[in-house]
């Protein structure tokens, strides 16, 4: 964070998503190639992989720096922390899993929490709830893309296929739906100094990216995920 912060001084945030993509998929597609192993081609997999990197970096991102536009940091960043509890709840409906009363609990008390924070106070005209749906709709989208992931990575068997196929989709995918932003906060790949600063953040990105598949490998999303976020 403390990378992506500096970076932010010479272009924005989805120059930096889009840059740690695109310095990240050649290294990973070519690890693949070197370790290739028959059963990591499966069509269904990389069907399921390519949807979670078009919901998550690609649709995702480009509805959260939305609805960080148009409702600011202050509303926007606690409606889009309610990830974990879209997760578990998806976690809980496609994927079968059964979390403990204590996850139900928390992610409750994130729900009210939201409801508290994101009450209009009479004479507030600094947003709109007609832009509510934004954020929460790029909070699904995420969640629905866990839970590819998580499916893909169980059939495949290999963390690093999973990171590689996703991070190649949610590139081409982002890089195409970016131009849907406003003009001031499409990537601004012709700053020589974002390249530095955002190169170094997307390998420390792929790197927790890899582990997090590593997780999914082996646990419950709606106990990954909500560890994840911390």
């Amino acid at each position: 964070s403390v990378i992506v912060r500096r970076g932010g001084h010479h272009a924005n945030a989805v120059t930096g998503v889009l840059i740690g993509l695109m310095v990240t998929v050649p290294p990973l597609a070519a690890l693949c190639w070197a370790l290739w192993e028959p059963g990591w081609w499966n069509p269904r997999v990389w069907v399921l992989l390519a949807a979670g990197g078009l919901l998550g970096p690609a649709i995702a991102r480009v509805l959260y720096f939305s609805a960080i536009h148009h409702l600011g940091v202050a509303r926007a960043m606690p409606l889009l922390s309610t990830m974990p509890l879209f997760a578990a709840i998806f976690g809980v409906g496609m994927l079968g899993e059964r979390p403990g009363p204590f996850i139900w609990a928390g992610t409750f008390l994130i729900v009210l929490g939201c409801i508290v924070i994101t009450h209009k106070k009479a004479g507030d005209k600094s947003w709109s709830r007609g832009h509510l749906w934004i954020p929460i709709l790029g909070v699904m989208m995420f969640s629905t893309s866990l839970v590819f992931r998580k499916a893909g990575v169980e059939m495949v068997g290999s963390p690093l296929m999973a990171i590689t196929v996703m991070s190649a989709s949610g590139m081409v995918f982002l890089a195409l739906l970016a131009r849907l932003l406003p003009a001031g906060q499409r990537p601004q790949l012709d700053r020589p100094e974002a390249w530095r600063f955002y190169t170094a953040s997307g390998a420390i990105n792929a790197l927790a990216m890899f582990f997090l598949f590593v997780g999914l490998s082996y646990g419950d999303l709606t106990i990954v995920t909500p560890l994840s976020a911390t």
